[in-house]
């Protein structure tokens, strides 16, 4: 998230929560190479309004939420842990109804 932000392209989204010179401040710890600096960055007030976040038996109604009638596609990072998968498997097949 912090090197999506630090792209002048999705400052717009910050700007809207009056977050526009953290974007700023991401693109020039980028320039610098200071990566691991980039996670102080962003708050957790921010992560909860720019990220779609719940357990995977609420997660499609979150996304329902937040994009139902906005988008038409969405792509999710698969786990990493395959015990996930089938948690995960459901998610999208309620998403798909």
């Amino acid at each position: 998230m912090c090197f999506l932000y630090s792209t002048p392209q999705y400052w717009p989204s910050l700007d809207l929560y009056g977050w526009g010179e953290i974007g700023r401040q991401l693109r020039e710890l980028t320039r610098e190479g200071r990566w691991a600096e980039m996670k102080g960055a962003v708050t957790d007030e921010m992560l909860a309004q720019l990220v779609p976040m719940a357990v995977h038996g609420e997660i499609a109604d979150v996304i329902r939420d937040w994009y139902g009638g906005l988008a038409e596609t969405i792509t999710m990072r698969m786990p990493a842990d395959p015990a996930d998968d089938g948690a995960i498997g459901r998610v999208i097949a309620s998403l798909a109804k």
